[in-house]
């Protein structure tokens, strides 16, 4: 989820089952979120390479270069995959409960940047 750090950490303090914004048209669409140790784990993994993103290709080379030696980033990448495999294991074969999710959706109306209404309405059934 890209933007605003301080609405990340509310979002992770209200954990609300539905989180309407619209602002990001490329980004339109809805996604499930869960509010666990794997959502932390990705969201940590996105935040420390998030910055790098702006600066240019010698910096892109170095940052490639310094992510595979981060060791806090190799854990976040093995926290994702354990624990959605754990998700995948619980939902399927035990048949669980996706207990503490919600969802995040992007209402953006115009497509892309063209200026032009285009996106089709979002419907989301809690």
């Amino acid at each position: 989820m890209p933007g605003c750090p301080f609405l990340l950490a509310e979002t992770w303090r209200v954990r609300p089952a539905l989180h309407v914004f619209g602002h990001v048209h490329e980004a339109y669409g809805s996604e499930p979120v869960y509010w666990d140790e794997a959502q932390r784990a990705w969201e940590r993994l996105c935040a420390t390479r998030r910055p790098r993103a702006r600066y240019g290709r010698l910096m892109s080379l170095f940052g490639f270069l310094r992510d595979l030696f981060d060791v806090q980033g190799w854990l976040d990448a093995a926290r994702v995959i354990a624990y959605g495999v754990l998700g995948v294991v619980w939902a399927k074969v035990w048949g669980g409960e996706n207990r503490g999710c919600g969802w995040m959706v992007n209402a953006a109306c115009m497509y892309r940047n063209t200026g032009r209404l285009g996106n089709k309405p979002q419907v989301v059934v809690l």
